[in-house]
């Protein structure tokens, strides 16, 4: 596999590690090239099928690198720690096996980079992308609302996949910013 360096198009895959839905983005350079989630209910196999789609992931789309958000839990999320460490776990393991390095990124990080404020709440960072790529396919065709129909909707259910992008693309800004 030829890595390509900051001077080139950098495909980066963006994973947001979730014990239900973890969502994925592969980005070229800024260019979306996908978006999807892996939904796991079957508690036996939840590390299988994520490791699973994910691989396959990586080697249709054969990204550069991988950035991930660090692991955060908090508020009702605590009982969840041991499962979210496997999750992270597997995805680790993928970019070891296929030698990609890995960045993790506190979510404050990823909120400054895309919405330009470290305490951005969920809803700025969703419409800091939504202007970014309104009008592209591959955004619209995940679920992208207006921001009266976001205020709506408590937690939108591809939450993941957003949030798959925006670590994706603020793995971008960082090589950019060391290049």
């Amino acid at each position: 596999m030829q890595i390509r360096t900051v001077g080139d198009d950098m495909r980066i895959m963006g994973v947001d590690s979730s014990t239900v839905c973890t969502g994925y983005s592969i980005l070229d350079d800024e260019t979306l090239v996908c978006c999807n989630r892996v939904k796991t209910f079957d508690s036996n196999n939840k590390i299988l099928d994520i490791y699973n789609k994910l691989k396959a992931m990586i080697e249709e789309y054969k990204p550069d690198q991988i950035a991930m958000e660090e692991g955060f839990v908090g508020g009702k999320n605590k009982g969840n720690v041991l499962l979210l460490a496997e999750v992270r776990g597997a995805v680790k393991l993928l970019a070891q096996q296929y030698n990609l390095p890995i960045t993790t990124y506190f979510p404050s990080t990823i909120k400054k980079a895309v919405a330009g404020k470290g305490d951005a709440e969920k809803m700025e960072v969703y419409i800091s992308l939504k202007n970014r790529y309104e009008g592209d396919s591959v955004f619209e065709g995940i679920g992208a609302y207006s921001e009266k129909e976001y205020k709506k909707k408590p937690v939108i259910k591809t939450d993941d996949m957003f949030d798959s992008i925006a670590i994706g693309l603020t793995h971008l800004y960082k090589l950019r910013a060391i290049a």
